[in-house]
């Protein structure tokens, strides 16, 4: 008897360890063109239940959502931080503010409504706020995404003064250590999950784009379905 109980103990411990260590689940992307494999040039990723959204951009084709006894939104000097452009809509150019915690590698992604890259490249920041200048070119929205050790996050830009021709641009502008300075900025909405939510899933590759909604409660191997091939 004591067998069976000790057993049976031993059983609900190792369901309720399985149970909390699954604290994640992921998504995995991938596309093809009348059943050939083919790349994608990027996937935004939208939470239709609760609002915010993010980009991944080849070859990062994976996403993992955490969504176990997910916090609320932490502030304060732990936290990489993605601020609103300002203006936005933009004419001319507009200003874009990042907090980074600590000294490390940043990781910037510009890319416009069909997910084509526009402008890729990287610095090295030290802790504290830092200002960045865009100037649009053709395109009439654009996503501005910064990418922090293992954190991504992006802002849209929207550009509905058509008729420009020049191309798009990207200037580092500053560090501030005063956030005193970003008073009138506050962060952006990001991306986050809770069991439930609906996400559709936009795959695009030059300029077509394909759509997929879904509310995933486990990991999932998502294939983007396009028909690129002319006769």
């Amino acid at each position: 008897m004591k067998s069976i109980s000790l057993i049976s103990l031993l059983l609900v411990l190792f369901v309720l360890s399985a149970s909390a260590q699954k604290s994640d689940i992921q998504l995995t992307f991938t596309a093809v063109d009348n059943d050939t494999p083919m790349m994608l040039d990027s996937i935004r990723v939208l939470n239709r239940t609760h609002g915010g959204d993010t980009v991944l951009h080849w070859p990062d084709t994976i996403l993992v959502l955490s969504y176990q006894n997910q916090p609320e939104a932490k502030t304060g000097e732990d936290l990489f931080q993605v601020f609103k452009c300002y203006p936005n809509p933009v004419k001319y150019s507009t200003t874009i503010s990042i907090y980074v915690p600590k000294n490390n590698r940043v990781n910037i992604l510009v890319s416009d409504i069909n997910g084509k890259s526009v402008i890729s490249t990287w610095y090295h920041l030290e802790k504290g706020y830092h200002s960045f200048s865009f100037t649009p070119g053709s395109a009439d929205l654009y996503f501005f995404t910064a990418q922090y050790i293992w954190e991504s996050y992006s802002v849209k830009i929207l550009h509905p003064f058509t008729g420009i021709n020049t191309a798009a641009s990207l200037q580092y502008t500053g560090h501030h250590i005063n956030e005193k300075l970003l008073e009138m900025i506050s962060p952006d909405q990001v991306f986050s999950f809770r069991p439930g939510d609906e996400l559709l899933l936009t795959g695009y590759n030059g300029s077509q784009n394909t759509d997929i909604p879904d509310e995933p409660d486990d990991d999932r191997i998502y294939i983007f379905e396009f028909s690129g091939k002319k006769p």
